[in-house]
């Protein structure tokens, strides 16, 4: 069973920047729709700005709320990403982009995580187009 808090460690290197605004890196879902999807592990984009490409984070699987960006990312360069989620104060959740061994951006959320039996892990998703970009050294652990 995946650990509830957690930290999930990854090398990405940008190629180019597709035409899609959204373009899927790894996507976890528990691979049958039904409304869980995001409320345990994350979502990873590269996202396309005015400014360039960003890694875009999604801890809910539809909320703005929760979604976090880092910045802008320069192609063909590699990146150390580190994504956290551990319990906060009062019921919240606390996430967090690490890049590079630098906190780029954090925020809480006041929805519940849930606990599932598996899930299924994608480089890349059944819905999104893919990114240019090479995923390395893939690690996902609890605290």
């Amino acid at each position: 069973m995946p650990p509830t808090d957690y930290r999930l460690t990854f090398g990405l290197t940008a190629h180019s920047l597709q035409t899609a605004v959204d373009q899927s890196v790894i996507h976890f879902t528990t691979g049958n729709n039904d409304g869980v999807y995001g409320t345990r592990v994350p979502g990873v984009w590269l996202r396309k700005t005015t400014s360039g490409l960003q890694l875009l984070v999604d801890w809910n699987g539809a909320s703005p709320l929760n979604f976090l960006t880092s910045p802008v990312l320069e192609l063909d360069r590699e990146y150390c990403f580190t994504l956290t989620c551990k319990d906060g104060k009062k019921g919240t959740t606390q996430f967090q982009i690490i890049m590079d061994g630098v906190t780029v951006a954090q925020g809480i959320s006041p929805l519940n995580r849930l606990s599932l039996s598996s899930v299924e892990v994608y480089a890349g998703d059944p819905w999104y187009p893919p990114a240019d970009a090479t995923i390395s050294d893939l690690y996902y652990a609890q605290f």
